[in-house]
């Protein structure tokens, strides 16, 4: 023991000595070269290929290689600078000697023709990696028709490409980690890369759900490869590399890449030799020496107490694991039916922890009905195909709460029978809820990504920083007639987007400078094809950044805009016409500014006409200038406001020399700058006029008057009906386009809504020759019904007997008529009602005094009728009692009541035939209401049986009312009115209303107010509420209402105060009245004028 001690320690001094550096023999011609170039080679690394090589947050190189081009430049004496980016740069960088060295390579054909490449020092098998979902061990021969991914530029893509041969799609991405998450996330099916590579890539991203499914037959031979333009580099390396010895090798090796195997290694056997070996030396030693074994023993007891705490402190930390997993361990008895499970288990969905041990049925009780056939199917067929292996499945558990978490299931057989089945199952359910979740919302994500990438109508593609085009739409592809693997991977400006690609060249080039500095580029771009046929692109181009920041891509987008070019040269050219037309007419034309009239154009003619510069002219308005009379100025402002379009409105206008002059204005409305403005034009037509009747005649006049009429004009075959010529007038009133009208009747085209008028028609042309204002209704080509006026009379045309009709349409006309008659109507009717109110007033009065005289001089207790009747010898209470039998008592009384109700009849028609002569004053409606409920609550009629008093009241009045300049007692008077009406209403309802309520609610309306009254009681029947308002018009029985108090309601609140009242049937039931009233400014605006 002591000379191995002695040992150690010599071995230790000696390494801490000095000493020189051995260093591969080089020729003097790579010395010299290296020693020129020490520090000014570049090595390109990849820097997202871990373990193999990959960059530092911190931006160091690290990884296998890192190791190893460390020991090369320690040999060498040199020092490479160094630079993490894309692998198509590296590349890219090799061919064209930008890049010295690759520190990672694989060597093939291609990549030899520009680059050295040194024996490889490391071998990495290929694998093929999946979702766990895919089951069984896989080769490339297994994946017919799956999608497999591999990265653009890597060896393995052009393998996979090579065993592809039309057998399943071959999908390249940008990066591993993009290959790896597209299998997670079920974009791809597969994923081919380097077993190392990927394992540390599924470890980094955590995705749980990927799997090894096999492996290729070759491996990847890394080496390092050195550009073809350092031939002494490459053989200085491959020099120092060699001089590295196989284990140092293994042990850079192994200390970055963890490979799995089946079989011991070298040192697990030499460790086995040697255990075997002091086992015999232990025993011999045994045999002999006593007191060897108790030292032995002792040693071994301690060293069972250690691995027992280990062991301990194993379990804490893998119950630690589990708790901070949210995993849960189970076991399973195959044999025995028998299975335990954890406190996690447990805790994991909820339920109160706990230790439990019982039947499967525990936990297959808990499965997701759907998947509970395919979860039990997986346990069985694991149990029945040995246990080899490992067990997994996933499936959806039920929570504490209700809810179903997804579970990943996993599990290992550590116990056998002699049959070879599975006694005992340990594994671990994982929670992968989250991780599920993510995935289908990933899934949704890509599918709505790819779904607008691919539908888009634009232009859509990506280029990597030297301008290849990555990735392009399919409407970029369909458009440019091309398949993809003609132009991904190209420069993009070798496509068939580019007509000219020396110029696309350098148009991009210059493009991507530019962005490459975070800039976005646009610019209009004209393609023109093979057959000279022009299509403008609203091309763009922006950048597309890592997660650092940095400019990784660009983003090229296209949007065909020739159909708005061809609209904008047309409108140019349109605009170009119209100006020249415009300059040149023989006419008078201007452009008006509209509402206000102002001038804002006018052509030479007008100028010229009417004397003035156009600089003059844009300060003046048609009634400064003078150029139309006022009359028809006004005129064509209103119907120009009702967006109507005024054809040849003939007018006159006063000559200097004191002629009178004609003309002929036509205008409509046009939109210039955004704004509406007026288009006018003028025709002199003073000679026309003066030689009209000589040639009125003229096929030119009769023509112009045809087309040009406000009227409908006709000309239709006599022998037939069928129409010869329509003019304007008639396809705008009917419909009908002059195409579909020639060569048809009117009695074809329904024209006529009733076929009796067209008979008459019909029959008085024929009797008379000719027909005058002869109205009819004619039907519209949607089906809407026109009041018209048709004249008509034979004529020849072209020795063709013709009929020439002149119709117009007279809807508007008798629609304002029936409203005048009505106006006058209601005129009237107020006259009428003055007028009976003052003649029945006087008789009224005196048969009322006699009703009131004879009820008191019936009086029993009344002094002179005690007195009258003993003069006479009468006794009273016997004529009391006679006029009782007789019921004479209740005939005065009936004739007073009538009085009275005759008497109120003739006050409401007095206030409804004259306005009120009261005084305006700013009141405050707060103050109105509450005197009209006053009012209204001293109320208490028996004979009418309601009480005002038993009514609830719900007032809501906000604060900050506008005040109303109104007549204070009318409005009480109004409401007063309605808070009568519905009282009553809901007193003598059937059954009547067990809680009458009445509402009352006021709103601002604009300076003025609006006043809804509502109530709970029957309502008003939809027929009966058309006529509410007519005077005399009443629901309530015989000799209860005059039917005169809403129509003078109506009177005072439109007429009186220029207001309005309606009323509506709310959706809970009942009626309510609404009355708006204008603010102060409105209301002596409206003021009657005395």
């Amino acid at each position: 023991m002591r000379f191995i001690l002695a040992l150690l320690l010599l071995l230790t001094l000696c390494g801490q000595c000095p000493a020189a550096m051995p260093s591969p023999e080089l020729s003097p011609e790579e010395r010299a070269w290296l020693a020129e170039h020490r520090d000014s080679l570049l090595l390109s690394f990849d820097r997202s290929f871990p373990p193999l090589e990959f960059e530092k947050p911190d931006g160091e190189f690290a990884g296998l290689s890192a190791d190893i081009i460390a020991r090369i430049e320690e040999f060498l004496g040199i020092t490479f600078r160094k630079q993490g980016v894309p692998w198509t740069e590296i590349l890219q960088g090799l061919q064209n000697g930008s890049t010295a060295l690759a520190p990672v390579i694989v060597n093939t054909a291609e990549r030899s023709e520009y680059t050295y490449f040194t024996r490889p020092y490391a071998r990495i098998p290929h694998v093929i990696v999946t979702s766990r979902h895919i089951k069984g061990v896989l080769t490339l021969d297994d994946l017919d028709g799956m999608r497999v991914a591999v990265v653009r530029g890597y060896a393995s893509a052009g393998m996979v490409h090579d065993a592809a041969q039309g057998r399943f799609n071959v999908v390249e991405v940008e990066t591993i980690r993009e290959g790896l998450r597209d299998v997670s996330f079920g974009v791809v099916d597969a994923f081919v890369e380097n077993l190392a590579v990927a394992a540390w890539y599924i470890d980094q991203e955590k995705l749980p759900n990927l799997r090894v499914a096999g492996s290729l037959e070759a491996t990847q031979e890394l080496s390092i490869g050195v550009s073809r333009h350092y031939p002494l580099l490459a053989s200085s390396v491959n020099k120092a590399l060699d001089f590295i010895s196989e284990s140092e090798k293994k042990d850079l090796v192994d200390r970055w890449l963890q490979f799995p195997t089946f079989f011991p290694d070298k040192q697990t056997l030499d460790a086995l030799k040697l255990a075997a070996l002091f086992t015999a030396i232990i025993l011999l030693v045994l045999a002999g020496v006593a007191w060897v074994l108790s030292r032995k023993l002792r040693r071994k007891i301690q060293e069972l107490k250690r691995t027992e705490f280990a062991l301990t402190e194993q379990v804490d930390r893998f119950r630690l694991a589990l708790e901070t997993t949210q995993a849960g361990f189970w076991e399973n008895y195959p044999s025995e039916g028998r299975e335990i499970h954890s406190q996690e288990w447990y805790a994991m969905l909820g339920y109160s922890p706990r230790v439990v041990t019982g039947g499967v049925e525990d936990w297959t009780k808990l499965i997701h009905p759907d998947d509970r056939e395919r979860a039990l199917g997986a346990f069985s067929a694991y149990i029945d195909e040995g246990g080899r292996g490992m067990y997994e499945a996933e499936y959806r558990l039920r929570a504490e709460d209700g809810s179903w978490r997804w579970i990943l299931g996993k599990g290992r057989a550590v116990s056998w029978n002699d049959e070879g089945r599975p006694t005992r199952i340990i594994g671990l359910n994982l929670d992968v809820q989250k991780s599920k979740e993510a995935q289908v919302e990933m899934q949704r994500a890509q599918a709505l990504n790819k779904a607008l990438l691919e539908q888009t109508t634009q232009f859509i593609g990506l280029l990597d920083l030297k301008g290849n085009l990555l990735v392009a739409n399919r409407t970029s592809i369909k458009w440019a007639k091309a398949k993809p693997e003609e132009v991904l991977g190209k420069p993009f400006w070798d496509g068939p987007w580019w007509p000219d690609k020396k110029k696309a060249e350098s148009f991009l080039l210059n493009l991507i400078e530019q962005v490459k500095k975070g800039q976005t580029m646009r610019s209009e771009v004209v393609h023109v094809d093979t057959e000279d046929k022009e299509t403008y692109i609203d091309f763009t181009m922006s950048p597309f950044r890592d997660e650092n920041g940095q400019v990784v891509n660009f983003i090229v987008e296209g949007r065909d805009i020739s159909m708005l070019k061809k609209k904008q040269i047309e409108i140019a050219e349109s605009e170009k016409r119209f100006r020249t037309i415009f300059e040149n007419a023989p006419y008078s034309m201007s452009i008006n500014r509209f509402p206000d009239g102002k001038y804002m154009d006018a052509n030479t003619a007008f100028l010229n006409k009417m004397g003035i510069s156009k600089t003059e002219l844009i300060s003046l308005s048609p009634k400064e200038i003078g150029a139309l009379p006022v009359e028809h100025q006004e005129e064509i402002f209103m119907s120009l406001r009702g967006s109507r379009n005024i054809h040849n409105l003939e007018t006159r206008v006063q000559r200097p020399n004191g002629n009178t002059g004609h003309l002929l204005y036509s205008g409509g409305l046009i939109t210039l700058d955004g704004k509406d403005c007026i288009l006018s034009m003028t025709v002199d037509i003073t000679e026309l006029k003066e030689a009209q009747e000589a040639l009125r005649r003229s096929k030119e006049m009769f023509s112009r008057l045809f087309q040009l009429s406000p009227d409908i004009i006709t000309l239709a075959r006599k022998e037939n009906g069928v129409l010869l010529e329509v003019n304007e007038t008639f396809t705008r009133t009917t419909g009908y386009s002059r195409d579909e009208a020639l060569g048809k009747s009117t009695l074809a085209m329904n024209i006529f809504a009733s076929p009796e008028r067209r008979t008459d028609f019909v029959e008085a042309l024929l009797r008379d020759g000719q027909v005058e204002n002869f109205e009819f209704d004619m039907r519209h080509r949607d089906g809407h019904i026109l009041r018209c006026s048709t004249s008509a009379r034979f004529m020849s045309v072209d020795d063709t007997p013709c009929i020439l009709a002149i119709t117009r349409d007279i809807t508007h006309v008798r629609a304002m008529q029936e409203s005048m008659i009505q106006s006058e109507k209601m005129l009237s009717l107020g006259g009428i009602a003055a007028g009976i109110a003052h003649e029945i007033n006087n008789p009224l009065g005196i048969v009322l005094q006699a009703a009131q005289t004879i009820t008191l001089r019936t009086r029993a207790d009344f002094p002179k009728n005690i007195e009258a009747a003993a003069r006479i010898g009468t006794d009273l209470d016997q004529v009391d009692r006679y006029l009782k039998e007789r019921k004479i008592d209740v005939f005065i009384r009936d004739i007073q009541g009538a009085a009275v109700r005759a008497a109120e009849i003739i006050r409401h028609m007095l206030d409804f035939s004259r306005r009120s002569e009261s005084r305006r004053s700013v009141c405050d409606i707060g103050t109105i209401l509450e005197n009209s409920l006053r009012l209204a609550s001293s109320d208490y009629d028996l004979k009418k049986n309601y009480d005002f008093k038993s009514i609830k009241i719900v007032k809501d009045l906000p604060e900050g009312l506008p005040c109303l300049h109104c007549t204070e007692t009318e409005i009480e008077q109004v409401l007063l009115n309605l808070l009568r009406n519905a009282a009553q209403a809901m007193a003598e309802a059937k059954p009547p209303v067990s809680d009458p309520c009445i509402s009352i609610r006021v709103r601002a309306l604009g300076t003025g107010l609006r006043i809804d009254i509502a109530d709970n009681g029957p309502g008003i029947s939809p027929e009966n509420r058309k006529r509410i308002f007519e005077p005399f018009f009443t629901t309530k029985i015989a000799g209860a209402g005059t039917g005169l108090g809403l129509s003078v309601s109506y009177f005072i609140i439109t007429k009186g105060h220029g207001g309005a009242m309606y009323v509506t049937a709310p959706p809970e039931g009942g009626t309510m009245f609404s009355i708006e009233l204008p603010g102060p400014a409105e209301s002596v605006k409206s003021e009657p004028h005395a």
